[in-house]
């Protein structure tokens, strides 16, 4: 009895080899990128290397993805074929087979691809998986690995998922074929096209649905930062859940509305063109509604991917650097022994670090420029009726008043970072507010006109433009800074610091607390050194490392390698940020492919339905006299507007997500969102092209079996 399974099964997949041979080569597409992928993510050489380890956590947050698209892609499109299969299990149970006989031929069938997916993904993944390292590693910039290894996880992970993935589709086919009468079975592919009153009713609410989240999203207020995070990303996920359901939903039963609709009006619709056109078109969307559905959604991921991906790394280089305004910024390494003495210790000097910088950068012929900036005291101040009263912390948070907090500085050290000096009367204080600061409760909320110290004194405010780049310190993005025109033992006279630590001193209840620890904890460490290398960020590593700035450690425990940084780096920052974006870069890729995939193979069964559908369509109209170009004119009209609607509402959904990630990417202070709108645009348009070609080479299958020329 097996070998009579096997002997149907083998030969309904050769019968239907234009059915299953494009579905055997796309989902081992499919097993070949995951079994990448995931070996990969777990190679031993590659998370040895510096970055690495960042790399492979990328790709490992890729796979969750690839593995839920890939498996619910070979569900549906087993789905797509069983559909077509089902008048022929009709016709074998018309010949005498029982449903477990059907049930088991069905079981072979899904066996044989089942082992030919699992065979091709895993020879075609250890073939290819060489190749692909290399990529990875000329990418990351690290040499190549010339040791052969064999990743069984990845072997066992492609396995499993083959084989969870189509015991569920043998699953839901044999719960088809035991819950189907004959008749039906054999009829299947013979329903009506009216619509009925549910189908009206779930178009109506596709086509709300989609209204509906457009306005959500066009809704994005300009000021981005006006938007809580968490507020943002929820608004943006549930309105990504509106979208997708929508988007089944219009092309489900939505379109076929419209196209019902415009039947409706009787001086369009009874035109011999329109009359045909229309006739069709709604049946046509109705069979392959959840298809194209699928394929704006993928096509909408591509493109919003790629052109958020592209637009943040145009943009990252300039941007990110804003966090850390030099490549290096050093200052002495404080620690206070808490647990004993309360002595304040220095752990590192930063004159130290400079000697051995000056070193580094003379043995490689690099250039270092440096500049050096005394940053006095934090204070905290209260901002109320245009005054800036300096408290000292004592905030009283019951109360309905704004806070910030103030970092104090002399105007000759802030002219250094400026291309002309700084001229305040002793009257008057500067105020530099970097425009990178974020405005929340905590922070600058209101400007002011006055500065009142707790010398009792007030001095006028005035506003610096922020031209200054020490100002954009990330460990001070929530200070506001002050100017003063007088020495540094003047500032510290006028904020009356030494009788603030003499409070602080007599009012400690720990005798062990010297004045020491209060001046440290008040005042930041001092001199501050701003440092440039003329080098790239790479090599910036490299002398960082030589001057013991840039330290790796390795923890016994985890088997882990990370770094200490002890020093604000921008090299530190942009490295980091390209080790994940490669990362994202290569699941980028793996699902750019993925997409594409998935969407030619749902464009190449909509032709092949759609020709056997029209075949008999085609016979029909011949025999009620209608003209045989006519008759081509209409169906190929169809055709092109179900291939084209799904790639329009694409780009209407990348179109309304503008807002939502110009915001996203907003979070990670990057400024310059105009290249998202450019790249966007020059996305949308290389993947309209992608998918036209794509439609056009799809569209031969529909031509040859319109002609008869296929099967």
């Amino acid at each position: 009895m097996i070998s009579i399974y096997f002997r149907l099964a083998s030969n309904a997949i050769k019968k239907n080899k234009a059915l299953y041979l494009p579905y055997i080569f796309a989902t081992s597409l499919l097993g070949i990128i995951y079994f990448l992928l995931s070996s990969l993510s777990t190679d031993t050489y590659v998370l040895s290397l510096d970055g690495g380890r960042t790399v492979a956590e990328v790709l490992s947050m890729g796979l969750y993805v690839i593995k839920i698209f890939a498996s619910i892609f070979i569900l549906y499109i087993s789905l797509f074929i069983s559909r077509k299969r089902t008048p022929e299990y009709g016709v074998l149970s018309v010949l005498g087979m029982e449903k477990k006989h059907l049930i088991g031929l069905i079981f072979v069938e899904n066996l044989i691809l089942c082992i030919a997916g699992i065979v091709i993904s895993l020879f075609g993944g250890v073939a290819f998986y060489k190749i692909v390292q290399s990529l990875l590693l000329k990418t990351i910039g690290e040499p190549l690995d010339h040791t052969w290894r064999v990743n069984i996880k990845a072997f066992m992970d492609v396995l499993l998922i083959y084989l969870a993935v189509y015991v569920l589709i043998f699953l839901i086919q044999s719960i088809s074929i035991l819950r189907r009468k004959t008749i039906d079975v054999i009829k299947s592919s013979s329903k009506g096209e009216k619509m009925s009153k549910l189908d009206y009713v779930l178009g109506a609410l596709g086509i709300i649905g989609l209204t509906v989240a457009y306005f959500i999203a066009s809704s994005m207020p300009d000021d981005f930062k006006a938007t809580k995070i968490d507020r943002l990303i929820a608004s943006f996920a549930g309105d990504v859940v509106l979208v997708i359901l929508a988007t089944f939903l219009f092309f489900a039963s939505g379109s076929a509305l419209i196209f019902t609709l415009l039947r409706g009006i009787k001086h369009f619709y009874y035109k011999k063109t329109n009359f045909i056109l229309l006739s069709g078109l709604s049946f046509r969307m109705r069979k392959n509604g959840v298809g194209l559905a699928s394929i704006c959604i993928l096509f909408t991921m591509v493109i919003v991917s790629v052109a958020g991906l592209a637009s943040f790394y145009s943009i990252v280089d300039s941007e990110l650097i804003t966090g850390i305004s030099h490549n290096l910024i050093i200052q002495n390494v404080v620690h206070i022994n808490t647990d004993d003495s309360y002595k304040v210790e220095v752990e590192i000097y930063a004159s130290d670090v400079l000697q051995k910088l000056e070193e580094s950068t003379d043995k490689r012929n690099v250039a270092m420029d440096v500049k050096e900036i005394d940053f006095l005291l934090y204070n905290s101040g209260t901002i109320k009726d245009g005054k800036f009263v300096i408290d000292y912390g004592q905030r009283d948070f019951d109360k309905e008043v704004d806070y910030s907090e103030a970092l104090m500085l002399v105007a000759d050290d802030v002219s250094k970072f400026s291309t002309k000096p700084i001229e305040l009367k002793d009257n008057q204080i500067g105020v530099i507010i970097p425009n990178i600061l974020v405005f929340e409760e905590s922070l600058i909320v209101s400007e002011f006109d006055t500065i009142v110290l707790p010398d009792g004194k007030e001095y006028e405010a005035v506003y610096l433009v922020d031209e200054y780049s020490f100002a954009q310190r990330r460990d001070v993005l929530d200070a506001v800074y002050f100017v003063f025109p007088c020495s540094e033992e003047e500032v510290l006279e006028r904020v009356r610091f030494d009788e603030f630590i003499d409070s602080k001193v007599n009012n400690a209840t720990n005798e062990k607390v010297s004045r020491e620890f209060f001046e440290a904890l008040f005042s930041p460490a001092v001199p501050v050194y701003f440092i440039d290398f003329d080098a790239g960020y790479y090599e910036q590593k490299e002398i960082m490392k030589d001057a013991g700035i840039w330290a790796t450690e390795y923890n016994d425990d985890t088997g882990e390698t990370y770094y200490v940084f002890p020093f604000e780096q921008q090299a530190g920052d942009m490295i980091d940020f390209y080790d994940i974006y490669k990362g994202i870069l290569f699941v980028a890729v793996a699902l750019v492919v993925v997409f594409l995939t998935m969407s030619i193979l749902v464009l190449y069964y909509k032709n092949v339905f759609d020709a056997y559908e029209d075949l008999k369509n085609f016979q029909i109209m011949r025999k009620v006299g209608l003209d045989e170009r006519l008759i081509r004119k209409c169906v190929y009209a169809q055709m092109l507007i179900t291939t084209l609607l799904p790639i329009v509402i694409a780009s209407l959904h990348t179109l309304f997500a503008e807002n939502f990630i110009k915001a996203l990417i907003s979070m990670f202070e990057l400024r310059e969102l105009n290249q998202y709108t450019n790249l966007t645009l020059v996305t949308t348009l290389v993947f309209i092209a992608v998918y036209v070609v794509i439609g056009i080479i799809t569209s031969q299958v529909y031509i040859k079996i319109i002609k008869g020329k296929a099967y």
